[in-house]
């Protein structure tokens, strides 16, 4: 393996081993269905990858979210592993990144769709740019502060999660703020700001591939909704919970503990179901593998629990592709200051 800077996890708080609500933590989503299933090959790609924080699948195009020689973006061929480009430079000008939080391919228009958080920016570029090195056409949008993730229902709506004091989710037309709405949970007994909620109830948003849902997942706890996009409003359709994070409110601010439990740490959806890639791990058992899991709960857009898939290698990060009907998985291995990274395939899973 190569030397390589140790970049660690993007966690908003620290670590403790206190914990104030002493809130059972086990699991109890209940699953009749288990699936056990083995991966079919490893993608051979670079060696350089650090920690891959994401990746989409777009016909015969794999690319990964890695800040690592300058650049944020990597897209592969992914039946022959040659490289088709490095873009997204870190830095404040054109083109260029700060802290990315969501990647997807809108598949409508054949787009990445990137929002860059610390910069309340949003990018677009076109798979066939990509594929050519080709980064001339690519466009930005400015939107609002404080989104950490964004969905996209047409060219003008966009939903955002992040730490709004009016709600959990906002609405943005064209740029303009149109409203919030839902809430983080309340915890019993304690009284928390919109940002402490957010810290503690951080996660991912996903639209279903026909845009009249979108489900939320929590990665502090096994939080999980499922909401409709209405008229007018949103509805929700059903909540999805057996326990909140441990934590401890400190002036620094809320300190996780050691002792929590992670939740849901990647995210996937089809036109029928939702595919939650799930920890429930902590830092005292699992000390080096906390954030893995070799679980993922398949969920149909009601809320129906349909089936537990136990994969045969770890996953920190997760995609599915609909049309091959094939899961794709990030594993990698830290030594001190070197890693290995790995790009497992699973057939027929959907």
């Amino acid at each position: 393996m190569k030397n390589k800077k140790y970049i660690g996890f993007i966690i908003m708080v620290s670590f403790t081993f206190s914990c104030s609500n002493q809130n059972d933590t086990k699991n109890s989503y209940d699953f009749t269905e288990r699936l056990k299933i083995h991966h079919s090959k490893e993608l051979i790609l670079s060696k350089d990858f650090l920690i891959p924080q994401a990746i989409c699948i777009y016909d015969s195009v794999i690319i990964i979210e890695d800040k690592n020689q300058g650049f944020f973006f990597h897209a592969y061929n992914l039946n022959t592993g040659n490289k088709y480009a490095d873009f997204g430079n870190s830095g404040v000008g054109p083109g260029d990144f700060n802290m990315p939080t969501t990647m997807f391919v809108d598949k409508n228009k054949s787009e990445l769709v990137v929002l860059d958080q610390n910069r309340s920016q949003i990018s677009y570029y076109k798979i066939k740019d990509i594929i050519n090195n080709n980064f001339n056409n690519f466009h930005q949008d400015q939107i609002n502060q404080n989104a950490s993730r964004i969905i996209q229902q047409n060219d003008s709506v966009l939903y955002c999660l992040g730490l709004f004091s009016e709600g959990m989710i906002r609405k943005d037309i064209r740029g303009k703020t149109i409203g919030y709405d839902l809430n983080y949970p309340e915890i019993p007994n304690e009284k928390l700001t919109p940002v402490e909620k957010f810290l503690l109830f951080q996660g991912e948003i996903m639209m279903k591939p026909d845009k009249s849902k979108f489900v939320y997942i929590s990665t502090r706890c096994d939080l999980l909704k499922i909401i409709a996009i209405e008229k007018d409003s949103l509805k929700e359709i059903i909540t999805l919970n057996t326990y909140f994070p441990k934590f401890k409110k400190e002036p620094s601010g809320i300190a996780i503990s050691r002792e929590n439990a992670l939740g849901f740490t990647s995210i996937a959806t089809t036109d029928k179901y939702i595919y939650a890639l799930f920890s429930g791990r902590d830092m005292v058992q699992y000390p080096e593998n906390f954030y893995f899991s070799d679980y993922i709960y398949v969920i149909d857009w009601n809320g129906n629990l349909i089936k537990k898939i136990i994969l045969d290698k770890d996953a920190w990060k997760m995609c599915i592709d609909e049309e091959s009907k094939k899961l794709y998985t990030i594993h990698f291995e830290m030594e001190k200051y070197d890693s290995n990274v790995q790009f497992f395939v699973y057939d027929d899973v959907l």
